[in-house]
């Protein structure tokens, strides 16, 4: 899955989602860049801003705000910023319950290219309890099945070739959010995107225990705990692996990839997923369900992303410009 990259894209926000956010190359001559990463970095930042501040301010009114909520409301910003056409290359899903669908977990993303292959990422979301600081729903137990999130979210992956993570809402102290702080980035230090960090689900077992506390200090003290930005983040660097490939070239991958990766790369993405990138009504029917969603627990994605990371070149001196326009 080899990229190369020019010269690093310097975002000057003006404010996305809610308002706007221009991009600008610092180097005016002929480069290389990832188009569609930098829109859905900018898309991710600004929902991790937007939802710090949301969480802070119910907490203050003593008001319920849910997972679920949250969730929600990402999904609706995105959706707004696709029809929009403020969000290139990021298409969305929401699937129907199949017959024997018992769970749903959050999300499921497809993130990748045609030309390099495609990763598929199944994701749960849970709220840090801002009173206790600590995930209190993290064992939930699911009743259909009489087994734990975790157990069905792992057993999904594994049978349907996907990376397992758990996406963290959040909201801390300074002193907290600076131990947790694991992401080198080529802009300012923004801890206002801890409220949304992806925590791979190797490191969240052992602190599932019965016996461990469900902290947010705990499951942040590893280094693979990152803001979520960094899954979009085309020059992330110390989170990478840097492989050499047999043709001698070096593959540098996203965070969150197993040593078996190879394994992970799907050379092509499903048809009923390429006609959701030209806009064809999709219907996800049994037959989909059993040919890309069949586990044991009849779990299935609530909801699911694409997004594709294609290169475009910037020639001429001319600069990149993307907006992503008031929602």
């Amino acid at each position: 899955m080899a990229k190369r990259f020019g010269q690093p894209i310097v975002a000057e926000k003006q404010g996305c989602i809610l308002g706007e956010c221009d991009f600008r190359s610092e180097n005016k001559t002929e480069m290389q860049i990832s188009f569609v990463s930098e829109a859905a970095t900018a898309l991710f930042e600004e929902l991790a801003t937007f939802t710090w501040k949301k969480i802070a301010s119910a907490h203050q009114a003593e008001m319920a705000y849910s997972e679920e909520t949250i969730t929600e409301q990402h999904m609706l910003i995105i959706q707004q910023g696709i029809r929009s056409h403020t969000l290139p290359g990021i298409f969305t899903l929401v699937p129907s319950k199949p017959e024997e669908g018992k769970v749903g977990f959050d999300w499921e993303w497809w993130i990748g290219s045609d030309a390099d292959g495609w990763f598929r990422y199944v994701v749960q979301a849970k709220l840090l309890n801002l009173k206790s600081q600590t995930y209190k729903d993290l064992r939930h137990k699911v009743k259909q099945i009489n087994n734990f999130q975790i157990e069905v979210l792992k057993s999904f992956a594994g049978e349907n070739n996907a990376i397992p993570l758990y996406c963290f809402y959040n909201h801390v102290s300074q002193l907290e959010a600076d131990k947790a702080w694991h992401c080198i980035f080529p802009h300012e230090r923004d801890l206002t995107q801890l409220e949304c960090t992806l925590v791979p689900l190797n490191v969240v077992k052992p602190i599932h225990d019965k016996r461990v506390g469900k902290k947010f200090s705990l499951l942040h003290e590893s280094r693979e705990a990152l803001p979520w930005r960094c899954l979009f983040h085309a020059h992330i660097r110390p989170q990478c692996r840097f492989r050499t490939l047999q043709s001698g070239k070096v593959d540098i991958l996203p965070p969150f990839i197993p040593d078996n990766w190879e394994e992970k790369v799907y050379k092509q993405l499903p048809e009923f997923l390429q006609r959701l990138r030209s806009k064809d009504p999709i219907i996800i029917d049994e037959q989909i369900y059993q040919d890309f969603y069949a586990n044991t627990f009849g779990a299935y994605p609530q909801r699911i992303m694409l997004v594709e990371t294609q290169n475009i070149e910037i020639r001429d001196g001319r600069e990149s410009d993307i907006e992503i326009g008031r929602l």
